[in-house]
This record gives structure tokens, C-alpha cells and sequence, in this order.
């Protein structure tokens, strides 16, 4: 009698151990796994990060681009304007030039009209 009350004392001393060593090959797998998340969280924290501050560079640049854009379209414009007035300035002065050139043939006409009278 007192060998079967051994072996069911060693029946459930083996059936214990293996519990206990299957909850800790389940509590290892669990933190494992805890682990692994925890770093692909940081990983993909990073990312984001990163890409977060890409995308805010692309459009800095994109804001810098256009702003000198404008700035060049300002001076185009500006230059263009300029350009129309020296072109206005000389037409005006050709033109008094001209009236004033009419102006003395008109004279010269009449003196010689006058001399011939």
C-alpha cells in the first residue's frame, strides 16, 4: 500500500512539475511576446516620426519654392511695368519731337510764304 501511495505522490508530484513548467514556458512566451510588441511599437512610433518630419520638410521646401516663385513673378512683373514706361517715356517724346519738328516746318512755310509775298 505504501508504494501505490508513492507512486500517486510521484504520479502527482511529475503532474505539478509539468504544470509548473509549462506555465512558465507560457509565462516566457507571454513576456516574449509583450517584448516583441512593446518594440515593434517603438519601431513603428519611429517611423511615423520620421515620416511626420519628412513630410514637413517636403512642405517647408514646397513653401520656399513657391514663395520664390512669387518673388520672381513680382520682379518679371515689375521689370515688365518699367519696361512699358520707358517705352510710353519714348513714344511720348517721339511724338513731341515730331510735333515740334511739325511745328517748325509749319514756320519755315509760313517765313518763306511771307518772303515771297
Amino acid at each position: 500500500m505504501k508504494l501505490l501511495e508513492e507512486k500517486e505522490v510521484e504520479k502527482a508530484a511529475e503532474l505539478k512539475r509539468r504544470i509548473m513548467m509549462e506555465k512558465a514556458s507560457r509565462d516566457k512566451q507571454l513576456l516574449e511576446e509583450k517584448q516583441r510588441r512593446k518594440v515593434e511599437q517603438k519601431e513603428t512610433y519611429k517611423q511615423e516620426v520620421s515620416l511626420v518630419q519628412r513630410l514637413q520638410e517636403e512642405m517647408e521646401a514646397e513653401r520656399r519654392l513657391q514663395q520664390e516663385k512669387r518673388k520672381q513673378e513680382k520682379e518679371y512683373l515689375q521689370k515688365m511695368l518699367n519696361e512699358n514706361e520707358k517705352h510710353k517715356a519714348k513714344a511720348l517724346a517721339e511724338r513731341e519731337r515730331e510735333r515740334l519738328e511739325d511745328i517748325r516746318a509749319q514756320e519755315e512755310y509760313a517765313r518763306m510764304l511771307d518772303k515771297q509775298e
